[in-house]
This record gives C-alpha cells, structure tokens and sequence, in this order.
C-alpha cells in the first residue's frame, strides 16, 4: 500500500512524514513570531495540537503552540463566548484569543 510502508523503527513513513510536516508547520510559525495557528480542519488541529509532546521529544524542541479551527477564529470576533466554542477545552491554551472572547 503506497505511503504504508514500514520503516525500521515500526513506524509507518507515513507517520514519520507527518511529524516532520507538523514539526515545519510549527517552526515555521514560531519563526513568524505567531501567538496561534488557525486550521481549516478539525481534526488537521487536533492532529498537530496533540502530538506537540512527541515532537517536541522526536526533534528536541519546546514547542507549545495553541491552534484553532478557523470557526472558532471567526466566532470570537462575532462575540461568542469561551464555552460555545470550546476554547476552554484545548490541550495548548490559546490565551489571547480566550481573553478576546465574550466571558
């Protein structure tokens, strides 16, 4: 199966690709001094949020970078409140934007 194949350590290449994607995209916004990342997909947010720590170990880095999914973006500058979105249950805390959402 394309893109499935095992590398040595038991990891997929897959796998390993999307580290190192998720490791740039991180980089790459911490570089452009970025408070958040805003994502089109749910679960592309969850994926790169969630796995901080194992990049973080995999590439020796300190990253905690909040991301959210664009709606939530949005709704905060049409005046929703932290629970309607959800922002109070992130994984990496978006400060900033909670203090700018309705309380």
């Amino acid at each position: 199966m394309a893109g499935r194949e095992r590398s040595g350590s038991g990891q997929t290449k897959r796998h390993f690709r999307l580290e190192n994607w998720s490791y740039g995209l991180i980089e790459v916004a911490y570089d452009h001094r970025a408070e958040v990342i805003v994502t089109s997909c749910p679960l592309g947010r969850f994926n790169v949020e969630i796995h901080q720590d194992e990049i973080n170990a995999k590439f020796d880095s300190n990253f905690s970078m909040p991301m959210v999914y664009y709606g939530q973006f949005i709704s905060v500058a049409c005046g929703c409140n932290v629970v309607d979105l959800l922002l109070d249950g992130q994984i990496i805390k978006a400060k900033k934007l909670e203090e700018s959402a309705v309380k």
